[in-house]
C-alpha cells in the first residue's frame, strides 16, 4: 500500500495546461441570490480516465461544480474547459446519473436506455446493437422487455447507468447515484461502476457523503467545505484499479484513508480536530 499524500488543489492557471486534461475548472465562483457566493475561487482538474469524487457537507458546492460541468448551469465568473473548449451551452459529451429515477414508465429498459441515441436520430441498427452490448454487459440482457414498473431498485440504476453510457461519453457525472439503495445492492453497482470504468475508460466526476464509498471507488477525493464552498483538500487514493471491497473493508491501509478522509471532512465542516 502506498503512502497516502495529502495535497491542496492547484490554481489551473499558476501550471502548464497538461494535454491529458480532460476537464478544468478556473477560479469558479457562483451565487444564487444576492452577492453571496455559494461556490468561490475553485479551480479543478479531471483528467482522461480519472475516478475523481466530491466530498463534502451538504450545500457546499458539488452538485454546482456538476452542473456547471453539464453545461446547465454557468459560473459568475471564471471559466470551465472540457477537451480543451470552454463550456458555453449543453455539454453533450458527458452522462449524468443523478439519485432521481429518471426513467420514462411508457417505455421498456431497452427503450430507456437507447433513448438517447434516438434523439440524435442514430439509425435503429445501430442503436439496437449498442443497446445489446449494454444490457449484457450490465447484466440486464433478459430485461429488456420490462418496463421500468418491472425491474427492481438495482436493475433501475444500471440501466439509469447503461443509458448514461449509450453514446459512450468521456466523462461520467454522478450525484450520489446509490445513496438510496441498500447495503447489499449497493455494493453490487459499486462494482459494476469500477468495472465499466476499467473496461471503457471512462472519467467519472462522483458526488457522495459516504467516506467507505469514496475511498472505494477513487483515484482522487476532492474534498469541499466552508463558506462560500471551496477546496479543502485533493487527496489521492492509491489502492490500484482491482479492488475488492470486502477484503479493502479489513486492510489497515484502507482504514487510514478513511481516517484522513474523515479529518478533512471535519475541515470541511468548519471542526477542529
Amino acid at each position: 500500500m502506498a503512502l497516502l499524500k495529502t495535497r491542496n488543489a492547484p490554481a489551473v492557471s499558476d501550471r502548464e495546461i497538461d494535454t491529458t486534461d480532460l476537464l478544468r475548472v478556473e477560479k469558479v465562483a457562483v451565487s444564487f441570490t444576492g452577492d453571496v457566493d455559494v461556490l468561490s475561487d475553485t479551480s479543478l482538474r479531471v483528467d482522461k480516465g480519472e475516478f475523481v469524487t466530491l466530498l463534502g457537507p451538504s450545500g457546499c458546492g458539488k452538485s454546482t461544480l456538476l452542473n456547471m460541468t453539464a453545461g446547465t448551469l454557468k459560473p459568475n465568473r471564471g471559466e470551465i474547459f472540457f477537451g480543451g473548449k470552454k463550456i458555453t451551452s449543453v455539454n453533450r459529451q458527458v452522462g449524468y446519473v443523478t439519485q432521481e429515477d429518471t426513467m420514462l414508465p411508457w417505455l421498456t429498459l431497452a427503450a430507456n436506455i437507447g433513448l438517447p441515441l434516438k434523439m440524435r436520430k442514430v439509425a435503429k441498427s445501430e442503436i439496437k446493437d449498442r443497446v445489446d452490448e449494454l444490457l449484457l454487459n450490465f447484466g440486464l440482457d433478459h430485461a429488456g422487455h420490462r418496463y421500468p414498473a418491472q425491474l427492481s431498485g438495482g436493475m433501475k440504476k444500471r440501466g439509469l447507468l447503461a443509458r448514461a453510457m449509450i453514446y459512450k461519453p468521456e466523462l461520467l457525472l454522478m450525484d450520489e447515484p446509490f445513496a438510496a439503495l441498500d447495503a447489499q445492492m449497493r455494493a453490487q453497482l459499486q462494482r459494476d461502476l469500477r468495472a465499466a470504468v476499467r473496461d471503457t475508460g471512462v472519467a467519472v466526476l462522483f458526488v457522495t457523503h459516504d467516506l467507505e464509498e469514496a475511498a472505494l471507488l477513487s483515484e482522487r477525493v476532492v474534498v469541499i467545505g466552508g463558506s462560500p464552498g471551496h477546496i479543502i483538500d485533493d487527496i489521492p487514493i492509491d489502492l490500484g484499479p482491482e479492488r475488492d471491497p470486502d477484503t479493502l473493508r479489513f486492510d489497515e491501509g484502507f482504514r487510514e484513508i478513511g481516517q484522513t478522509l474523515h479529518r478533512s471532512l471535519q475541515r470541511a465542516r468548519g471542526i477542529t480536530p
